[in-house]
């Protein structure tokens, strides 16, 4: 369901049914898709309360949302949680139309990386998001994500997802710090406890633990 300020609603629902109700500043949602190269439907109509959504985008952003909502308490990055919620807010609200365009060249799609490459290493304790990297790199998220695709043969998230694992690893590798695991995770965008320990310890051949242990005083 979605409603804009100008109109206001009533919800009739069956006991015990919980609602959760998300605000969102309408032009930092259109600057935002005009960074993403996304078209948002017409929300001024009054007949869109109601939209259609693809299933696989909605159960996506169900899961996203659910993931915020347990997370709250162990102090994600606040910047991180407004992108996870914009990101969401995008899915749902952009259009799902192809728009053409020409294929950028292979210098462009190289200076893309190569610019989201220095970003990073530039801001190694920043949750960067897809959002920041778009405004930064001045393309389109679907640019971003062919140019990595074609020059590293991963998408971006994969990239970002990778290098925030290395960004808890040299967290775990600090003698000095006092938060634990969980919150180190969360505060990197990885909330699901035992989906992190599995893919941390895919990746780099130890779980976090023993990663924290050899490196205590």
């Amino acid at each position: 369901m979605c409603r804009t300020s100008e109109y206001d609603f009533e919800l009739i629902t069956p006991e015990y049914f919980t609602v959760f109700g998300i605000v969102i500043n309408r032009q930092v949602l259109q600057d935002i898709a005009d960074i993403q190269g996304v078209n948002l439907m017409n929300l001024l109509s009054q007949n869109q309360a109601r939209l259609a959504i693809n299933p696989s985008i909605l159960a996506q952003s169900k899961q996203a949302l659910s993931q915020l909502l347990v997370s709250s308490d162990l102090g994600l990055q606040s910047q991180l949680q407004q992108d996870v919620i914009n990101t969401i807010a995008i899915s749902l609200l952009g259009k799902q139309e192809a728009v053409p365009t020409a294929a950028p060249s292979y210098k462009h799609r190289l200076m893309v990386v190569d610019k989201v490459k220095q970003f990073i290493e530039a801001n190694p304790h920043q949750a960067i998001t897809i959002s920041q990297l778009c405004e930064y790199t001045h393309v389109s998220r679907r640019t971003l994500q062919y140019s990595f695709e074609s020059i590293l043969g991963i998408n971006p998230l994969r990239f970002l997802r990778l290098t925030r694992f290395n960004n808890v690893r040299r967290e775990l590798k600090q003698p000095a710090q006092d938060k634990t695991i969980s919150v180190i995770a969360a505060n990197w965008g990885f909330w699901h406890p035992g989906q992190f320990t599995k893919d941390y310890t895919q990746l780099f051949g130890e779980n976090p633990s023993q990663t924290l242990k050899r490196h205590q005083k």
